[in-house]
């Protein structure tokens, strides 16, 4: 099958050899990774993480210790790692279930 419209011809040939591969000849499972996550909200939010986790000081490290929990959840990482971990299972579950070959989309910039 092709995805006319949706990728270029050389993605079109990486699918189609996918396929070709698959033992049932499956289409792959595109999975579109800008639809779950943002590099922007991970970057920011790592971005936080580390500022929680490393306190330029002994003052910024007192002041935050008693606050951690409410810290952490204000830098929105639990929220990506459990999305992160979400989207793995489904993955991991259709590859295993279904025999689906997938593919990750997404950009990184």
């Amino acid at each position: 099958m092709l995805y006319f419209g949706l990728y270029s011809c050389a993605e079109n040939a990486f699918f189609e050899a996918i396929r070709h591969q698959h033992p049932f000849t499956k289409e792959p499972n595109i999975n579109d990774l800008d639809a779950t996550l943002s590099v922007k909200e991970i970057r920011t939010s790592f971005g936080r993480l580390l500022d929680l986790c490393c306190p330029q000081s002994v003052a910024q490290y007192e002041e935050m210790d008693g606050k951690f929990m409410s810290h952490l959840e204000q830098t929105k990482w639990p929220s990506i790692v459990s999305k992160v971990l979400k989207l793995s299972d489904k993955i991991a579950k259709q590859v295993y279930l279904d025999g689906t070959v997938e593919v990750l989309q997404g950009t990184y910039t």
